[in-house]
């Protein structure tokens, strides 16, 4: 009967080169990690502000301010605010 192992040691010496080529400054998969990194936050900044304006052109500020006077005023009766914070956006490129 073959002995079964983990091979845990084996394991760690690959975690550990990995480890150490992504912890390198100068390593290629670092840079294009850092540059793709960058891209997503530049990205993410247009997207949120093309996500204002579409969602600003269905609901205006001032129906939301009118909608909040009217709870204020009359409590549960004066309408209901419902907090959507779930997009799903597509960058086609």
């Amino acid at each position: 009967m073959r002995k079964i192992t983990l091979n845990a040691e084996k394991r760690n010496s690959i975690a550990n080169v990995i480890e150490t080529h992504f912890r390198n400054a100068n390593s290629k998969a670092r840079i294009n990690w850092l540059l793709a990194k960058n891209a997503f936050n530049d990205h993410k900044e247009k997207m949120h502000s093309l996500a204002y304006k579409v969602v600003r052109q269905h609901q205006p500020q001032e129906d939301i301010d009118t909608i909040k006077s009217m709870i204020s005023k009359y409590g549960d009766n004066g309408g209901q605010i419902y907090m959507i914070s779930v997009f799903i956006l597509k960058l086609i490129i």
